[in-house]
């Protein structure tokens, strides 16, 4: 009997810290100072940063004619095992901060090992609109949460939706 307890509250502690929006682990890169990240998917008119590196969660880009620019910030980073192995992603929600006071949100998968991030893939999170509330790894799923919950699994170097 005290073992199918143990086993009941193990499952119930699981359960709560999904529904609660437990923190994932640290991640083992510092994703608010990296120098991986591909082009962003923002642009002023023809023109678009070119790939980036954020230091201390910021990056500032300018057009050539310096009439206009962005910033690209951190917002967040959740760690978990979106191919369902024992390889770790990290999905970090960024965002393009327009000088009109719209954004644009976005978030790029990274496979993570032994201290370094290499780029999987990326998917549209939000806007000024519709912002995303919260984007973490659950299980083997990327969560999504704006105006609705959507779902994604990562399929070889595409984030794919599924139903919920």
């Amino acid at each position: 009997m005290a073992r199918r307890s143990s086993r009941r509250r193990l499952v119930l502690g699981a359960l709560c810290a999904v529904l609660l929006g437990a923190a994932s682990p640290a991640p083992p890169v510092d994703f608010e100072n990296f120098a991986g990240y591909p082009a962003p998917p923002c642009s002023i008119g023809d023109e678009r940063p070119p790939a980036f590196a954020l230091s201390r969660g910021i990056y500032s880009w300018s057009t050539k004619a310096g009439d206009s620019g962005l910033d690209v910030q951190f917002r967040s980073v959740s760690v978990g095992h979106l191919r369902g192995d024992a390889s770790t992603q990290a999905a970090v929600l960024l965002g393009c901060d327009f000088p009109n006071a719209m954004f644009d949100q976005w978030i790029d998968v990274f496979d993570v090992a032994g201290g370094t991030a290499t780029f999987v893939a990326w998917v549209g999170a939000g806007s000024d609109d519709d912002p995303t509330r919260s984007a973490r790894v659950v299980g083997n799923r990327l969560v999504v949460v704006t105006g609705v919950k959507k779902t994604y699994a990562l399929r070889g170097s595409k984030l794919v939706p599924v139903p919920r």
